[in-house]
């Protein structure tokens, strides 16, 4: 009984030791799994933006090598390349094209094979209408153009109106004026022919 009872005082004292330092490596644990969260998270909001980097590298590649008149639509999206010598770069061209809806691929596909079935006049108007609705600038520039042109012909018909409308108040006035005129002078006429008379009387 005396050797049992000074054991268990050491077993309690040991289990209460163990208790302690399991608590504390639950608490690490979370601690651990808090910020492996944490990091996941960050991990895809840096993927998310480094395919959105990559995604506008592409259009910035093939805007420089088609142009504004095709940049999107006169050649495939799918098949557009961006020049890098890495891997990373094919690690993100992977994940990009691994992104890449099929259903917006066909659309693509269809839209440049509808840009390259258009003639010259339309594609003309279409490259046009893509330049002025490209960016917020172009489109207030637009619209203000479309203003001032608007203004302007409100204007010129307004001095149109206001001009034919001076002129048809003249016109009477000188048909008075010509009117009045013509029957002075013939109320004058015997007046100036009984001069004559008496002068040649």
């Amino acid at each position: 009984m005396g050797g049992g009872s000074g054991i268990l005082p050491m077993v309690q004292a040991q289990r209460d030791r163990f208790k302690q330092k399991t608590q504390q490596l639950e608490e690490e644990l979370q601690k651990t799994y808090s910020t492996v969260t944490s990091l996941r998270h960050e991990v895809a909001s840096l993927q998310k933006d480094n395919l959105n980097l990559y995604e506008k590298t592409r259009y910035v590649s093939a805007y420089s090598r088609g142009g504004a008149s095709s940049s999107a639509y006169g050649q495939d999206p799918t098949h557009t390349s961006v020049d890098v010598s890495d891997d990373r770069g094919d690690r993100w061209k992977a994940q990009y094209e691994a992104n890449i809806s099929p259903f917006a691929a066909f659309r693509g596909r269809e839209a440049a094979r509808a840009y390259k079935r258009m003639n010259m006049p339309e594609r003309l108007v279409f490259s046009l209408t893509r330049i002025v609705l490209a960016t917020r600038t172009s489109r207030n520039l637009f619209a203000g153009y479309c203003m001032a042109l608007h203004l302007l012909v409100l204007f010129m018909l307004y001095w149109m109106s206001a001009a034919n409308a001076v002129s048809s108040q003249m016109v009477p006035v000188a048909a008075t004026g010509i009117s009045a005129a013509a029957a002075g002078m013939k109320d004058s006429s015997p007046h100036v022919a009984d001069w004559h008379q008496e002068d040649f009387g």
